[in-house]
């Protein structure tokens, strides 16, 4: 083979690359179609043909077959024999039941509110504007006020990102000197269990607004750890309950801008006591070379908020704690995305 077949060659592999990361998109929608007609749940209890679960789902059959073909191209369903699939491993996840919530990202994810916003990401990129509030004439936290079932959805996805980083979160830092943990912006409360199931002599309270306490109450009362729960509805923006040893905030500074992150930030200085701490969950952006995960999401953040708001370095963190008279203590990464910020009361506001 000559240098320049040689050469060549490498080119095609790269343009190969290149193709797949351009119809990536492609893939989250054609999953999220595949979990919106609920196919997952319906191939539970065994292989069945095209034909089947056409009839189940109101679709057109040769339609269909394109796309679970599709799909299992992915590795999600297994085409068992010609036009009938059965459960894969992956598939199993995108069920109704399944404790990941993965059935929820992809509702999230692949939706066309998420989509719709991503494509405004050249108005964002041009003028430095929300590219969601261009497209849906509100913000992003409006449109979850106004489509109540969108706030489902979203707020069952973020559970299932707890699912992801929980385990990785458990193993990195050690809760046992716990007594109180007090989860600001918990969601649905998915890790405050989490780490209750893990501590049995940690008591907890999970603090978010009503209406996302209101959902939560049902996962609660399906544990077995009700007794050390407390569900309290607030506004982390005003006050937050006092008196708690360590204060908990997973993915909550990182939807805000400075400013806001500071208000945060002060109500929870308030309310810690001299021996409190405060751990912040976030993602910690590299100076450079962010990993690719980091870069997809802070685009998503991009789309959806003003540019202010965007996942941040360890030095833009210290600068937020340092102004909210808070001292960053250590930096702890997980193997997940996200590492925990470890933060105390500075000198100056115990005495």
């Amino acid at each position: 083979m000559t240098q320049a077949n040689v050469t060549r060659s490498g080119e095609g592999q790269t343009a190969q690359a290149l193709h797949s990361l351009l119809i990536g998109y492609r893939s989250a929608r054609a999953l999220y179609v595949a979990v919106k007609f609920g196919i997952a749940d319906l191939l539970k209890k065994g292989s069945k043909s095209v034909t089947e679960l056409a009839q189940a789902t109101g679709t057109h059959a040769p339609s269909l077959t394109r796309l679970l073909r599709a799909t299992a191209a992915l590795g999600v369903f297994e085409e068992v024999a010609p036009a009938v699939f059965a459960q894969s491993e992956r598939s199993a996840y995108f069920c109704t039941d399944h404790p990941s919530g993965m059935y929820y990202m992809a509702l999230l994810l692949g939706s066309d509110c998420e989509i719709a916003a991503m494509h405004g990401l050249e108005y964002a990129i041009q003028t430095g504007q929300p590219a969601f509030d261009h497209i849906h004439g509100m913000t992003y936290w409006t449109y979850l006020a106004h489509h109540p079932q969108y706030e489902d959805i979203f707020q069952r996805a973020t559970a299932a990102y707890s699912f992801i980083d929980n385990e990785a979160i458990l193993q990195a830092y050690d809760f046992s000197a716990v007594r109180t943990l007090i989860d600001g912006g918990g969601g649905l409360g998915s890790f405050l269990l989490a780490v209750l199931n893990k501590y049995p002599s940690m008591h907890g309270i999970l603090f978010d607004r009503p209406v996302v306490i209101a959902k939560a109450k049902t996962a609660i009362a399906q544990s077995n750890c009700a007794d050390r729960y407390i569900l309290q509805a607030g506004d982390l923006f005003t006050s937050v309950p006092p008196g708690a040893d360590t204060y908990f905030l997973k993915q909550v500074l990182h939807c805000w801008d400075d400013e806001h992150c500071l208000t945060i930030l002060n109500t929870c200085r308030r309310s810690m006591q001299p021996h409190s701490k405060l751990l912040i969950c976030e993602v910690v952006m590299s100076s450079v070379n962010i990993r690719m995960l980091d870069g997809l999401y802070d685009l998503t953040m991009l789309v959806r908020n003003p540019p202010e708001v965007h996942e941040r370095t360890a030095d833009e963190f210290r600068t937020l704690l340092t102004k909210a008279e808070l001292h960053l203590s250590r930096i702890i990464p997980t193997v997940g995305r996200h590492s925990i910020i470890e933060a105390t009361l500075r000198e100056a506001s115990v005495r």
